[in-house]
């Protein structure tokens, strides 16, 4: 099946989900909507032109009270899975932009340019050569422009001389990076990077992403900024969090805090240590257990990951770093450096990746991947088997999630050296755990639903 097939198909699926969600069976849909049974038939199993399946989506939107992302599905931009980006390419997308210099005049900051991405992913990465050069590592020196942060997360890779500089709290900082060094950047922190070496300009590899939040912005856009303030449970104060998710929860099923310490006493707490708790936090490992009981949630629900204070941004320097062979020492096909982590994003995983000459091996992985060829050499990158790229130098890739896929050397070659970043799309750790909650018999029709509601 080619690919425009098996997308008709995929938003058939999706529509036929949604009428059973709204209750409709496929005759109520033709009434309703004005549209020949036969159409909606033929859209429904994938087998109607895309203009039909565009007209049958809008008119979908416009008479039931949906978002148009509720059925809204993206035309694959991948190669049965996979997307390059060649060298070439990404310089055809360059673009220099100007920041204000210690003159007080405006010159050339950055040279930025595009690599492998997809409407199917949630990453924009990035090319960005550094062409402001300093002679220091003072992260007030005027020849360096701080933005203003954004939205989305970082996660960076350095490739040569480069000094990166952030502010957190109104206090900036400086680390000088080189080839293999890394970072982790939380959202609206103010950032910049400058070159240390007239000749040799750094690059960076930034890859910024959207996480749960971003996904959640649709939510976020109708809640006054005020009253989600008041729900936040900051982890840089982990007592007071955890009274704003006890509250929080409380919030969901109408519980006044006088009922809510009557329920604590009743799970087996003295009226002082339940006041206590909600008022002021600080409970144990064992009396979260008894709360979230007492409260029909999980635990989880109510544990706080503490983030010290300067967490915001995070630095991973290449020596020390952890490694390991993969699949084993013995005949490894690549060896892993880990990048930059964090324990407020999990499922942020980078890698420096050392191609070898073992037995090929083969990766799969629920992440959305972006891989960059940093080093000199060619990298062949296989991928469903029978699917065949050579990344040189500079060329770039997107490999999405469940994808089988490997990176071997090229004829000629020892060696080869990616740097590879994982993040999640919607199929994460909380998506997951939920599906797996689903009956075993009506999980494939998540993916593909197949059946009318009745």
């Amino acid at each position: 099946m080619d690919q425009q097939s098996e997308y008709l198909k995929k938003i058939g699926a999706r529509i036929l989900s949604e009428a059973n969600d709204l209750k409709r069976t496929k005759e109520a849909l033709a009434n309703e909507l004005g549209f020949g049974q036969n159409l909606i038939d033929a859209v429904i199993n994938g087998e109607a032109r895309r203009e039909t399946v565009d007209c049958v989506v809008k008119a979908m939107v416009d008479s039931y009270p949906i978002p148009l992302s509720d059925i809204w599905i993206e035309q694959d931009d991948t190669d049965f899975g996979v997307r390059v980006i060649t060298s070439k390419d990404s310089a055809a997308s360059s673009r220099t932009f100007e920041r204000r210099n210690a003159s007080g005049g405006h010159s050339p900051y950055y040279e930025y340019r595009d690599t492998a991405m997809s409407r199917t992913a949630p990453f924009k990465p990035e090319w960005i050569k550094e062409l402001r050069v300093v002679s220091d590592s003072d992260p007030d020196n005027n020849d360096v422009a701080y933005n203003n942060g954004h939205l989305m997360h970082q996660a960076t890779f350095f490739i040569g001389p480069v000094n990166f500089y952030w502010d957190i709290n109104n206090t900036r900082h400086c680390v000088e990076m080189d080839t293999g060094d890394s970072n982790y950047i939380t959202p609206f922190v103010p950032h910049s990077f400058t070159s240390r070496d007239p000749d040799n300009l750094g690059l960076i590899v930034a890859v910024t992403y959207g996480g749960d939040v971003h996904r959640a912005l649709s939510d976020f856009s109708y809640v006054d900024s005020e009253a989600i303030e008041a729900l936040a449970a900051d982890p840089r104060q982990p007592d007071l969090a955890f009274v704003r998710l006890i509250n929080r929860l409380a919030s969901t099923e109408s519980i006044s805090t006088t009922q809510l310490i009557e329920r604590l006493v009743e799970a087996g707490f003295t009226p002082d240590r339940a006041h206590q708790i909600i008022t002021f936090g600080g409970a144990d490992i064992e009396e979260i257990v008894t709360i979230a009981i007492a409260m029909n949630v999980s635990p989880k629900d109510l544990s706080v990951s503490h983030m010290v204070n300067g967490a915001e941004v995070v630095i991973g320097h290449r020596q020390g770093a952890r490694k390991h062979y993969y699949p084993n020492e013995g005949d490894p096909a690549y060896e892993f450096t880990e990048l930059a982590r964090t324990l407020h994003q999990p499922l942020l995983k980078g890698l420096d990746v050392a191609v070898l000459g073992g037995t090929p091996a083969d990766l799969q992985h629920p992440l959305h991947e972006y891989a960059y060829n940093y080093g000199p050499t060619p990298v062949r990158l296989t991928w469903e088997d029978n699917h065949t790229a050579v990344l040189d130098s500079g060329d770039s890739a997107y490999v999405r999630p469940m994808v089988s896929h490997r990176f071997e050397l090229s004829e000629g070659c020892d060696r080869g050296d990616l740097v590879l970043i994982r993040i999640p799309g919607g199929i994460d750790n909380q998506s997951m755990t939920e599906f797996s909650t689903y009956a075993p018999e009506g999980r494939a029709r998540v993916v593909k639903e197949s059946r009318a509601w009745f």
